[in-house]
């Protein structure tokens, strides 16, 4: 499970009320819960409002590395 979609169950919300709040069906909401479906930006940033976290803390980001470089499984890339 994503980090998203951990962040969601851990606040006990109803999945129908922030898929109504994110402007998704159900089940395009289920789909990217489930990981079929990969998070739009705009999920994301609809998410963070909701839960009323920084895209940042929602998703992990991390301050310590250079523009250009994103966190990966295997490390870190260019």
């Amino acid at each position: 499970m994503d980090k998203i979609a951990q962040a969601i169950n851990a606040t006990g919300r109803k999945h129908i009320y922030l898929a109504t709040r994110l402007g998704l069906t159900q089940p395009a909401f289920s789909d990217r819960m489930r990981g079929r479906t990969p998070w739009t930006l705009r999920d994301a940033i609809g998410v963070a409002r909701e839960l009323g976290v920084s895209l940042d803390d929602l998703v992990g980001m991390q301050d310590d590395l250079p523009l250009g470089f994103v966190p990966t499984d295997e490390g870190v890339s260019a």
